[in-house]
């Protein structure tokens, strides 16, 4: 393995296995991490693994219309938006993603770490929790409340470190992980709940 994808292999493990986030709200994570308040006019995506590298990106207004057309239909419950934050996220994912180089991005951490434009668990956490908060900030989610994130895992445990950005419930209170690292660039992130998330949950066959 080259030099740089060695570093890399290091910075994401370190990133990652850092359970640390004095915020405990959405835009104060973004913030930590080094990101200015994103807007719908422009926002910051993070790639390379633990944000070594930053991208601006401005989306077109047809661009965010694709988000808002995921809501416009009648939302039923909270059930029904947690579906709908999930294809707006992939949207969302694949408009950036152009911009910022991010388009082959292959889901996990280290099975493609040689490959330009790839994301670890912190750059994934950081970009879907500011998907969440334009979303918010658009008056699109009205049943959920983004928050801070949740880590779990060690370097030497069972489970492999991780975080993941995570909405609250309004009515009940019930955590949700929003987990996009699982997979590729453009697919739709699982919402579970969070209690279940902490405990290991990966799709199956997944290769970190």
């Amino acid at each position: 393995m080259k030099f740089w994808a060695l570093a890399a292999l290091g910075l994401g493990l370190a990133a990652c296995g850092t359970p640390a986030a004095n915020s405990v709200t959405s835009f104060g994570w973004i913030q930590e991490r080094g990101n200015p308040k994103p807007t719908l006019e422009q926002f910051t995506v993070c790639h390379d693994y633990g944000c070594a590298s930053r991208t601006v990106v401005k989306l077109a207004p047809e661009e965010w219309q694709e988000v808002r057309d995921q809501f416009k239909d009648e939302v039923k419950d909270a059930a029904d938006e947690r579906a709908r934050i999930s294809r707006a996220i992939a949207k969302l994912e694949v408009s950036a993603g152009r911009q910022a180089g991010t388009l082959g991005d292959k889901g996990g951490t280290l099975n493609a770490i040689s490959l330009p434009g790839q994301m670890d668990c912190v750059d994934e956490a950081v970009n879907t929790t500011t998907y969440l908060v334009l979303m918010e900030g658009d008056g699109l989610i009205k049943h959920h409340k983004a928050q801070s994130v949740a880590w779990r895992g060690t370097l030497f445990g069972k489970i492999l470190p991780h975080v993941t950005p995570v909405v609250a419930e309004t009515e009940s209170g019930e955590l949700w992980a929003v987990d996009s690292s699982f997979f590729d660039n453009g697919h739709e992130p699982v919402i579970m709940p969070l209690k279940e998330w902490l405990t290991g949950w990966e799709p199956p066959d997944f290769s970190f």
